[in-house]
């Protein structure tokens, strides 16, 4: 006579791992998407560029939840730099919050006559707009 697990017994093993594996994978993507959602922000290319050296920057709130523009890093490249810190070069970010689905100025300030591009993150997110100022 052979011992082994019974054909119920082995069903009930195999549901089981299968409604683990689901749980896991609910848990893993309702918390990506819920990142993707809650902290997205898109640059506005339209309305960001330089008048002479000064610097507008703006964007727009893609995400499900107030955004709070302190927690927006800003790095900058140019001629002869690459990625400092936006502060060091003359612009800063706007303090404030920005509603979903608003368009808001988040950096100001002026630069030299030159090509730039400006980095805005959150998290994992990164966007970036180029920029052409004349003297």
């Amino acid at each position: 006579m052979k011992k082994g697990i019974t054909p119920i017994i082995a069903v009930i093993i195999l549901l089981l791992i299968t409604l683990a594996l689901a749980s896991m994978a609910w848990v893993f993507f309702s918390g990506y998407m819920s990142g993707l959602t809650s902290g997205n922000f898109l640059v506005n290319n339209q309305l960001s560029g330089c008048s002479g050296t000064d610097v507008s920057i703006w964007i727009t709130n893609m995400g499900t939840e107030p955004l709070d523009m302190g927690q927006i890093t800003c790095l900058i490249s140019g001629t002869g730099f690459n990625n400092d810190q936006c502060s060091d070069r003359g612009l800063s970010i706007v303090s404030g919050t920005i509603q979903p689905d608003q368009v808001t100025e988040v950096v100001t300030g002026t630069l030299a006559e030159g090509s730039y591009t400006v980095s805005l993150a959150l998290g994992s997110l990164t966007q970036s707009v180029d920029l052409y100022c004349s003297g």
